[in-house]
């Protein structure tokens, strides 16, 4: 039933559209680190980075929205010898950025280290090697000032 007992079915919040896709994993766009800062106080078995990226000249300034994701693609190949697949993040700022004019845009990133384990029939299960997440440490190694290819936005909501 509808808010007045009616049977018109409930409308939920208008939402306005948003752009996706502007820059594919096949056409990236260059953006520059401008901020890398852990996030974590104290101890902890985690290691935690803010990321914060200025888009300025990417032709993505302002198209990022709440709720939306932005990809980076890591340098370098995998073991196929192709590039690296591109690893979404969520955006973790404003619509209107951390500079209030939607050029610098922020995530958090997790590093990620961890021991293997077998995840198919045909993997080894002995090997208990350090398996080393290839975007995320990435992300916390590089340096302010540094060049990184960006994809998105993505997600419509």
């Amino acid at each position: 039933m509808g808010r007045n007992g009616d049977h018109e079915p409930e409308l939920g919040p208008e939402l306005a559209p948003v752009q996706i896709n502007l820059a594919r994993p096949k056409t990236p766009v260059t953006a520059r680190l401008v901020e890398s800062r852990s996030c974590m106080n104290g101890r902890s078995a985690s290691f935690v980075r803010h990321w914060s990226i200025d888009l300025t000249g990417s032709g993505l300034e302002g198209t990022f929205r709440a709720g939306q994701a932005f990809g980076v693609l890591a340098p370098g190949l995998n073991e196929k010898g192709k590039p690296h697949n591109v690893r979404l993040y969520s955006i973790a700022c404003p619509t209107w950025g951390e500079d209030g004019e939607g050029r610098i845009i922020s995530t958090t990133v997790k590093r990620v280290l961890d021991e293997r384990k077998p995840q198919r029939n045909t993997d080894d299960k002995n090997d208990h090697s350090l398996f080393v997440g290839v975007c995320s440490n990435y992300m916390c190694d590089i340096k302010e000032g540094a060049e990184v290819l960006i994809t998105g936005p993505a997600g419509k909501r």
